[in-house]
């Protein structure tokens, strides 16, 4: 055998036994694809609150969901959050902006946090009945697929749930 051979040889048996010790490489991820597809998938939530669309809502979450919402029992698993979309009133619009604060990602598991408004409206009269703010915090996590799933949501009131507490009658009186 010759040396450029041999040599040749060589340098391929190294890189295989390279290759073979590292286990395969971790699949590098491109991070402005990821933001991307997390910020279409926020924002398609919105849109099929709008048109009513749940079970597009549904899609955009992993079966193991948990959510967390407000004065509300956990929610675990898509079975029961298909239960708690299917609750929504049927006679009102509901119009859903999405605004993120902050959106990081590491490996497979992302978080994105930021709040929503929610504007409720008579489907009958248009009428603006309520408009609601709030915050979330989702974690998504990537599919075997490389996509991304919704996995867990968090909401959190922006105001106080709890009525304030009556006046005394201290508290009344004005001065004189």
């Amino acid at each position: 055998m010759n040396t450029k051979r041999l040599l040749a040889a060589c340098i391929a048996a190294t890189s295989l036994a390279i290759a073979a010790c590292s286990g395969g490489s971790t699949p590098k991820h491109d991070r402005a694809a990821d933001e991307a597809e997390i910020h279409k998938m926020l924002d398609a939530i919105a849109g099929s609150f709008k048109t009513g669309d749940m079970d597009k809502v549904l899609g955009i979450y992993a079966d193991d969901v948990l959510v967390l919402g407000i004065d509300q029992p956990d929610v675990v698993g898509k079975e029961a959050w298909s239960k708690v979309l299917a609750d929504q009133p049927k006679d009102v619009t509901i119009s859903v902006r999405m605004d993120t604060k902050e959106l990081e990602i590491a490996g497979d598991l992302a978080y994105e946090r930021g709040s929503y408004t929610a504007e409720i409206s008579s489907k009958a009269t248009g009428a603006l009945l309520q408009t609601v703010t709030n915050r979330h915090i989702h974690i998504f996590k990537r599919q075997p697929d490389g996509h991304w799933k919704a996995w867990r949501l968090m909401e959190n009131a922006t105001s106080p749930s709890r009525p304030a507490p009556p006046q005394t009658e201290s508290q009344g009186r004005t001065a004189n």
